[in-house]
C-alpha cells in the first residue's frame, strides 16, 4: 500500500485513475487533512478548477484507521519531538522542516508498513534517516502510474497523456529518470517535457 500525500500529485493521478482511492487494487490511501487542503485551498480552486468533479473520489483514512495501525502514536510523537528539537538532514545539512501533516503521513506509513507517495525530499529523507529499519521507502507519482500500467489497472490514452502534459506544464515536481524510461517502455510514448 501507498500513502499519497502530495496534493498536486493526487490531483494529477485522480484524473488518470479516478478510482485510485475507492478501488483497493490501486493500493492508495490518504489523510483527511490532505483532502481538506485540496478542497479548501484557494490555490487549488484557481489552478485546478476541475477538481470539484473528483471530491467524492477522495476517500480518506479515518481516525480509527490511524490509531489502530501499529505504533502510530509512538511514531507520531517521536517524529514531532525530533522535528521540534531541530534534527539536521544529513544530505542537505539543513534542519528538517516538516508540518504536522507531514509528520502524520510519516507516522502512518511507518506504523502501517506503507510506502510514501511523494516528491517531497524532506519527508523521504527524514523517514529514511530516522527510521531506516522500518521505513518501506517511497514511490514517485510517475512510479505509481507505471505500477498501474504494469498491473493492467489502466490503459494509457491520449487524454491521460494530456493530463500528464498539464502537470508538467504547471512545473510540478520533476519525475525520476528511471521512471521516465519505464514509462516510455510501457506506453511507447515519451514522458512530456523530456
Amino acid at each position: 500500500m501507498h500513502i499519497v500525500c502530495d496534493t498536486c500529485a493526487i490531483l494529477m493521478l485522480l484524473r488518470i485513475a479516478p478510482e485510485m482511492f475507492t478501488d483497493q487494487r490501486f493500493e492508495c490511501v490518504t489523510l483527511p487533512e490532505v483532502r481538506e487542503e485540496i478542497i479548501r485551498t484557494q490555490k487549488f480552486k484557481t489552478r485546478y478548477p476541475w477538481r470539484d468533479r473528483y471530491k467524492d473520489r477522495l476517500r480518506c483514512l479515518s481516525q480509527n484507521d490511524l490509531l489502530s495501525s501499529g505504533n502510530f502514536e509512538l511514531f507520531f510523537e517521536t517524529s514531532r519531538v525530533l522535528i521540534t528539537s531541530g534534527v539536521e538532514n544529513q544530505k542537505t545539512k539543513r534542519l528538517f522542516n516538516l508540518s504536522s501533516v507531514d509528520i502524520k503521513v510519516i507516522a502512518y506509513a511507518l506504523s502501517a508498513g506503507y510506502k510514501v507517495a511523494t516528491g517531497d525530499a524532506d519527508i523521504k529523507d527524514f523517514a529514511e534517516q530516522e527510521f531506516a529499519d522500518v521505513y518501506k521507502g517511497s514511490i514517485s507519482p510517475l512510479g505509481m502510474i507505471n505500477m498501474w500500467l504494469q498491473r493492467g489497472l489502466i490503459e494509457w490514452t491520449d487524454q491521460m497523456h494530456d493530463y500528464l502534459s498539464d502537470w508538467t506544464a504547471l512545473n510540478e515536481d520533476p519525475q525520476p529518470k528511471r521512471q521516465k524510461a519505464q514509462f516510455k517502455k510501457l506506453t511507447g510514448r515519451k514522458y512530456p517535457g523530456s
